[in-house]
């Protein structure tokens, strides 16, 4: 009866593993792309399933570099995800917009998800890589330039010296601020012009910005800035709030 047991056991953790098995490899597939993940979590039973599913589908369909990925909350398989997202206790079917660097960029509910809101929450490349940075706890520099400035070398040289100073535990993110796939990212964050130089955008590790500088600056003032919470309530890109960085100096 013992061995019984054990073999049922055994054959719904492995069960449990495949199920998760398969939605990771379909993750890692939509990774490997460069597509982002629109991952309908649902449980067993939940009702508006369909629906958000739906809405998902209409998402992709107006943003075809992007997958649909459905995931079980209650398999036993899946609650390592589940805890990191603190999805435990969330109302479910919820739709998440996964970037293609594994990034969570943000989520709705089903009766709150439309195919819009949705395709909006989808960030682009160098938000993810603002968004992965402040995930692993560090700091940004956030160096907007545009390709005719010739200031943009020593600017970054700069930044590099600083991230050095803080054991690299620092994040230089470089954007033209002529990209058009950064345009959106760049007015949520109010940046919307700079002058005749490159500036450059301090992101702390809580997400907030605490400071920006034109021109070439001193390494020193971007560590002091780097390390220092910002007394605005700022919140990090993806949050759906945003704010004006500080005056530059």
């Amino acid at each position: 009866m013992k061995t019984k047991v054990c073999i049922s056991i055994c054959a719904f953790l492995i069960g449990m593993n495949i199920l998760w098995a398969e939605t990771q490899t379909d993750i890692a597939k939509a990774k490997k792309k460069g597509k982002d993940v629109l991952l309908v979590v649902k449980d067993k039973g939940a009702a508006n399933t369909a629906n958000a599913v739906n809405i998902a589908e209409q998402a992709h369909k107006s943003f075809s570099k992007s997958e649909v990925i459905q995931l079980i909350r209650s398999d036993e398989a899946n609650k390592q995800f589940v805890d990191k997202y603190r999805l435990a206790s969330a109302p479910l079917p919820i739709i998440l917009v996964l970037a293609p660097n594994g990034i969570l960029a943000g989520g709705y509910k089903h009766d709150q998800a439309t195919s819009e809101n949705l395709i909006a929450l989808i960030p682009s490349p160098k938000k993810s890589q603002v968004l992965q940075a402040l995930e692993e706890g560090k700091p940004v520099f956030l160096v907007v330039s545009k390709k005719s400035m010739s200031a943009k070398k020593a600017v970054m040289s700069k930044c590099e010296i600083a991230s050095s100073e803080m054991k690299d535990n620092a994040k230089i993110i470089e954007v033209d601020f002529d990209d058009k796939n950064e345009k959106s990212f760049l007015n949520e964050i109010k940046i919307t012009q700079i002058k005749d130089e490159p500036a450059t955008y301090v992101i702390n590790a809580q997400g907030q910005i605490a400071g920006s500088f034109n021109g070439v600056t001193d390494s020193k003032t971007l560590v002091a800035t780097a390390t220092k919470r910002a007394s605005s309530g700022c919140c990090p890109p993806g949050s759906g709030k945003s704010c004006a960085p500080p005056k530059s100096k």
